[in-house]
Parts: C-alpha cells; structure tokens; sequence
C-alpha cells in the first residue's frame, strides 16, 4: 500500500507549512489544511498557529464552548503570542483577551 512517505509535498518542511498557512486568513482554512494528510495533522503544533483577531483567551467560564480538543495547544501557543490585548474588569461578559474575577 502506497502511504506517501516519499512524495514531496508531503515531506514539506515545518518551515515552508507554516508560510503557507499564514497566507490563509480564516482558521478553519487552516484547520482543514491540516487534515490533508496523516503527517500534517500529527505534526500541526509545530507549524499551526491561528489567526488571533477573532479568537479569544479561553477561561474558566468559556472552556466548555471550545469542541477543538485537538487543536487546543494550538491555540492556547497562538493566543500566548497576542500581542494587541484588551482587559475588561466588569460585571458583563464581553468578548475580550482577559478576564479577572471580581474575587480576586
């Protein structure tokens, strides 16, 4: 059984996948690129990070909303990487990059 060990774009490097994906914008473009071959999906969290824009921090009130178990690391190393945050202390729930308890 042919398994593509030896075809070239299989074997691409780390490197060269991750420019690759960076050219596409939406997340589940790049999630779907990591699904094109067994290597791919095995090796995603050494080239995958996600576009952070829409994406935000994952927490205690919001972790049970997130079905991705495994792409989790994913994004937890791209959010860790967010370099434009907002901190919201409020009774409301806003989508924002931080939340802090009032108890705290």
């Amino acid at each position: 059984m042919d398994d593509n060990k030896t075809n070239i774009l299989v074997n691409l490097s780390h490197l060269l996948l991750s420019k690759i994906v960076n050219y596409l914008e939406d997340n589940i473009d790049r999630i779907v690129f990591t699904l094109v071959c067994k290597r791919w999906f095995e090796e995603r969290d050494k080239y995958l990070y996600f576009n952070t824009d829409h994406i935000y921090m994952i927490n205690h009130q919001n972790n049970s909303k997130h079905h991705l178990n495994s792409y989790r690391s994913s994004i937890n190393q791209s959010l860790s990487q967010k370099s434009n945050c907002r901190l919201i202390i409020n009774d409301k729930a806003f989508k924002c990059d931080y939340v802090l308890d009032k108890d705290l």
